[in-house]
């Protein structure tokens, strides 16, 4: 099997509510095989580590990664699957005490999810090794400082 170690990060598309968004961080979170192919390394920078920006909307991913996994057409599967699985909160009652859902699209389809995360997905570095994946990151951090709430060096 293919491997990649390196450092992607995602961005939540203005089509999911924060509640659909919140499921698809907890699958990456998780450490679904796809994602996370060395669980259980001796070396700790090979096991899956995440961070998520103040507002929780991006979220970046360091693991050692199947490399076919990192392009929407794989990837759109189990984030579809995963948004169809998930309940929606309930936002209120009406009046005879039903609950109050938010506006659902489901069921998403493989091709909606590859199209509103298309774009949203980028793998650092991902022809090279480790370290400029790591180097990439870290640029990327650096010139978005105030919005990953650090001080600019």
């Amino acid at each position: 099997m293919n491997e990649w170690h390196g450092y992607t990060v995602w961005e939540c598309p203005d089509e999911l509510a924060a509640w659909q968004w919140e499921a698809v961080v907890d699958l990456i979170c998780t450490g679904v095989e796809e994602f996370n192919l060395r669980p259980n390394s001796p070396q700790p920078a090979e096991r899956l580590h995440t961070r998520a920006n103040p507002d929780g909307t991006k979220l970046i991913v360091e693991s050692v990664f199947r490399p076919d996994w990192l392009v929407p057409a794989r990837w759109g599967l189990l984030i579809r699957d995963c948004l169809n699985e998930v309940e929606p909160p309930i936002t209120g009652y009406d009046d005879d005490g039903n609950p109050i859902y938010p506006e659902d699209p489901r069921p998403y389809r493989t091709g909606t999810i590859q199209k509103m995360l298309g774009n949203r997905v980028t793998a650092w570095g991902r022809d090279g090794p480790w370290a400029e994946s790591g180097d990439a990151a870290r640029a990327y951090l650096a010139e978005n400082a105030a919005e990953w709430g650090e001080v600019a060096p």
